[in-house]
């Protein structure tokens, strides 16, 4: 397991949750996030 990339996902998460739902989507649509589990 890479320590490092799990951190950097986590973080990402973290700041994506301080995002408006509107800008949250966006995003989502533009990194096609789909670990996180949400549908687009």
């Amino acid at each position: 397991m890479d320590n490092e990339g799990m951190q950097r996902d986590v973080a990402e998460e973290d700041d994506g949750r301080k995002q408006s739902p509107a800008a949250l989507r966006d995003n989502f649509k533009k990194k096609g996030c789909s670990h996180t589990g949400l549908k687009v």
